[in-house]
């Protein structure tokens, strides 16, 4: 057990003489649950139970993770383990500003400094609160959460609520939340999303072209050999067909896939 876990622990004992119990509780529990269900994705994908569609996409997402060494992201125990979390969502947020009004309220953090939203690993204390606010005049949005990074003080999983994504947006989505890990500043919202989207869209235009290369290297000079007879032609035309039919699978299963 690592000291990350010790301090969840310890944590949660201090938190308990305290009027953050109730918030940060929900938050280390719910932290908890995740770490305590880990399982490599090696092992995920050995066992005979594993759907095949599952197993394509977690050989999917470890491409993507190597992938993202040539962008010098930290991948070093992170996303090499999946966990079921059995709901859609991972988190739910909620995000309120005064009424008709653009200035976000902000809640400060001990690790993280100040954000313009409050996160909730159960769905009905997320709109308790979201409630609670509109009883006191804020405008509220409540979000939806699929991935989050812990910001490295955690090995960060693969999770059910993202895995079935197609492959842009997976890539997208690892290469932005590996970004947290590299640069972080405290008390600056924007400043955190904004270099981690720069990341994330730069790393996936670089992975689609990765794509794109090797799709065309299945088909560079495959077919500038000259036909004379009838047959030779016809299995010419054949797996000419047949390789184009294999491209389009690519480009299709990159963008489109559901």
């Amino acid at each position: 057990m690592t000291w990350r876990v010790w301090c969840l622990g310890l944590c949660s004992l201090w938190l308990s003489g305290c009027q953050s119990m109730g918030y940060y509780g929900q938050n280390i529990k719910g932290q908890w649950q995740i770490l305590s269900q880990r399982q490599a994705l090696h092992k995920v994908m050995q066992q005979p139970k594993t759907p095949p569609n599952l197993v394509k996409q977690l050989q999917t997402i470890e491409q993507i993770r190597q992938f993202a060494v040539s962008l010098n992201l930290p991948i070093k125990g992170q996303y090499d383990t999946y966990v079921d979390i059995k709901r859609p969502y991972a988190m739910w947020s909620v995000a309120a500003t005064p009424e008709l009004s653009l200035t976000p309220k902000t809640w400060c953090y001990w690790m993280v400094g100040c954000l313009g939203y409050r996160s909730f690993f159960e769905q009905q204390l997320a709109e308790d609160f979201e409630k609670e606010l509109q009883g006191l005049g804020y405008d509220t949005y409540l979000s939806r959460v699929t991935a989050y990074s812990t910001l490295g003080w955690f090995r960060d999983s693969v999770l059910s609520s993202f895995v079935y994504k197609p492959e842009a947006e997976l890539a997208e989505l690892l290469f932005h939340e590996l970004a947290h890990q590299v640069v972080y500043a405290k008390d600056d919202p924007v400043f955190n999303e904004s270099f981690a989207e720069v990341v994330a869209e730069e790393g996936l235009k670089r992975h689609e072209h990765k794509i794109v290369e090797e799709a065309k290297r299945l088909f560079d000079d495959k077919y500038i050999l000259i036909v004379d007879d009838d047959e030779s032609r016809k299995i010419f035309y054949f797996n000419l067909m047949h390789g184009f039919h294999a491209q389009f699978r690519i480009i299709n299963h990159f963008y489109f896939a559901n």
